[in-house]
């Protein structure tokens, strides 16, 4: 398990909530605010990071947070993570023995 000072970053989960429209009718996605655990955060291998500054594309991530009852119903599909001022979308969320979960997640290309 990873020691407690390591998850040095605060996250956010969000959830997916219902959707609405804006005052035109076009469909607006909700979101709202479902856990904050502290994070530790891996990032992709150099060459990705460079490809992804690069081209503007998406860079991935590992997000390592502690498993508790919140965060061990967290999918890929309906959530996803607010992380220094970007939108990580969640791809995989499998849970590393019984105590911690690593969140796969991409960061949108702006």
């Amino acid at each position: 398990m990873t020691p407690a000072g390591k998850r040095d970053r605060r996250i956010v989960i969000e959830q997916r909530a219902q959707d609405g429209e804006d005052a035109m009718g076009a469909p607006v996605e909700n979101w709202v605010s479902f856990a904050t655990p502290m994070a530790r955060i891996f990032y992709g291998r150099g060459d990705e990071r460079r490809e992804a500054a690069r081209e503007g594309a998406s860079q991935a991530a590992s997000f390592l947070v502690l498993a508790t009852a919140k965060t061990r119903v967290v999918k890929p599909i309906g959530f996803r993570i607010i992380f220094d001022g970007s939108t990580w979308d969640i791809t995989a969320a499998p849970p590393i023995g019984r105590r911690e979960i690593e969140f796969t997640a991409t960061r949108r290309a702006s």
